[in-house]
């Protein structure tokens, strides 16, 4: 793709700002990690990068920053660098610990790169990395899917998937009416009370166990991988069924139980745990499946102690997740960013000063980023699709968390641990805990 020569874009959104500044601080990188099977060149990847920038005006602008603009341009943007090299099977990890944590030059652009891993003739890992201003987990999977689309495709000049053409709408300039004028403000006090009502009966939400102090921008990311056979997430499946909740709530209990054993053997914990959540079939005008931020959050408020039962926490956890969905708290808290921005009045700050305060007025014990069961293909032209799952550095949230998707009946778990603050066998033993706390309840 030769550069371009005129510009065409649009200012960022204001949550896109925050992202964006986020990010400034520390990465904030989306790594897609995909196990394929077949023959597939450098020469065949390379081309069909070029069909998946073309598809996607996101991966061909750059941000631009000058004075008190910040916005997509779509001048001189180069095309996806492709970055191919011959490793071990398992080589993956440290590879896509790197995409991850390696900054993307935004203002130069484009804001998406990608490895390919070679193990054998027919063996490869492709780890697609893109910042988080331009998508998010569900984006990845649309983004893979197409690139694999594109190689199998003899001419490399479509994909099967046609994309709406220009920058896509942001997710806050295209929220639900319930959002806006004075229902919205009224939905955001109630939210804003019932936020503050959580803290004074459950007190202020603790953090996951740090060894050593040092702020949020100054952190890595660690991807702790587990993946589980088709049997046992069918095991978890029909478990979780059985007991009334679901997949996504019985390993968030696995989650909040261990971690809060690792903060007190005794007492019971104020446990915040993140869920971001798909907004992309509520927004107006809808998403479909374009390239994007399009994601919010819930969160599970209550005290958690160690010796809670297994399933009947689990069943809280889905019940308060699914009413937060049900009332649109995802939307509302998508309302809200801009606000909290300029009562920090984020402005004035450094974008690592801003890092900062965020990090302390957004407080979470932990928290996992679930995209489900991926309906995609897995079987394309002589390639095959084996696993796909990825990892998400936010440096700007600083604590533990966990990212899950499940294919062709596979689950696949990237628990996601700060360092140095979380030391390597301090993340290690959370990890087993909760695998072990998992394994007993399912057993």
């Amino acid at each position: 793709m030769e550069e371009n020569s005129h510009s065409t874009g649009r200012p960022l959104s204001q949550v896109e700002r925050i992202i964006w500044r986020l990010s400034e601080a520390a990465p904030m990188n989306v790594t897609m990690v995909a196990r394929v099977r077949g023959p597939l060149s450098e020469t065949r990847l390379s081309a069909s990068l070029r069909v998946l920038q073309q598809q996607y005006e996101l991966l061909q602008v750059r941000v631009e920053r000058d004075g008190d603009f910040l916005g997509f341009r779509s001048d001189q943007v180069p095309e996806i660098p492709l970055r191919s090299i011959s490793a071990e099977s398992d080589s993956w990890v440290g590879l896509a610990e790197r995409e991850i944590n390696d900054p993307i030059s935004s203002q130069r652009g484009p804001l998406a790169r990608c490895v390919h891993v070679r193990h054998a003739e027919d063996e490869h890992h492709l780890l697609l990395t893109f910042h988080h201003v331009v998508g998010d987990g569900m984006s990845g999977v649309y983004l893979v899917r197409d690139l694999l689309d594109a190689v199998a495709q003899r001419d490399t000049k479509a994909t099967n998937h046609a994309i709406p053409k220009g920058i896509p709408v942001a997710m806050d300039q295209r929220l639900p009416a319930y959002t806006r004028g004075g229902r919205g403000w009224g939905a955001g006090l109630r939210f804003q009370a019932a936020s503050s009502w959580s803290d004074f009966r459950f007190g202020k939400p603790q953090r996951t166990r740090l060894d050593v102090s040092q702020p949020p921008y100054e952190r890595r990311i660690r991807i702790l991988p587990r993946e589980y056979a088709a049997s046992l997430s069918q095991q978890l499946l029909e478990r979780a069924r059985q007991e009334n909740t679901t997949v996504h709530a019985a390993l968030a209990a696995a989650m909040c139980l261990s971690v809060a054993e690792d903060l007190s053997k005794d007492h019971p914990v104020s446990m915040k745990f993140r869920t971001p959540v798909n907004v992309r079939g509520v927004l107006t005008p809808p998403v479909g499946e374009d390239l994007g931020l399009f994601a919010s959050m819930v969160f599970f408020r209550q005290r958690v102690a160690s010796t809670d039962e297994y399933w009947p926490l689990a069943r809280k956890i889905r019940t308060q997740i699914k009413g937060q969905v049900d009332r649109g708290v995802p939307c509302m808290l998508v309302r809200l960013m801009p606000v909290l921005y300029r009562l920090m009045r984020a402005d004035q700050l450094s974008d690592a000063e801003f890092s900062h305060r965020w990090y302390e007025a957004t407080p979470s014990t932990c928290g996992i980023t679930n995209i489900g069961r991926l309906d995609v293909p897995t079987e394309y032209g002589d390639l095959q699709l084996q696993a796909l799952h990825f990892a998400v550095a936010l440096s700007s949230l600083g604590d533990f968390s966990c990212t899950v998707s499940s294919l062709a009946g596979r689950l696949h778990c990237n628990f996601l641990c700060p360092e140095p603050v979380l030391s390597d066998s301090h993340a290690e033993a959370l990890v087993e805990r909760i695998e072990s706390r998992l394994l007993r309840a399912i057993a």
